[in-house]
């Protein structure tokens, strides 16, 4: 029988609806918008160091998550997140050093 995790220890899911900033503290994100949202996100808090953030789609929509400077600290070249349009799109990132950088992509391009 495998181990299951007790719901105390369960990353909590912010659902976002509308338009918004993220917040950075958040551990899963769920978009949840039926029309195109334009998200941002504010650098990683102080002590987050290792903090790992998801974000899913689970509307077909093209959503957008701007961080303003630049995942992995690239600048303007990287820091426009733009999600396909299908449900499961979804982004992984963890903060380091102030700034977040990208662990994984679906369905999402960087620009």
């Amino acid at each position: 029988m495998a181990n299951k995790l007790p719901i105390s220890d369960l990353a909590p899911v912010t659902t976002y609806s509308d338009d918004g900033a993220i917040d950075p503290r958040a551990s899963v994100v769920k978009l949840t918008e039926a029309d195109t949202s334009a998200m941002t996100l504010a650098d990683p808090e102080e002590g987050y160091d290792g903090h790992i953030m998801t974000i899913h789609a689970t509307a077909a929509q093209a959503y957008t998550v701007t961080y303003t400077g630049g995942f992995g600290g690239i600048g303007t070249g990287k820091d426009v997140a733009t999600f396909g349009g299908a449900i499961g799109d979804g982004m992984t990132i963890r903060a380091v050093d102030g700034t977040w950088f990208v662990l994984a992509l679906f369905g999402v391009t960087l620009g």
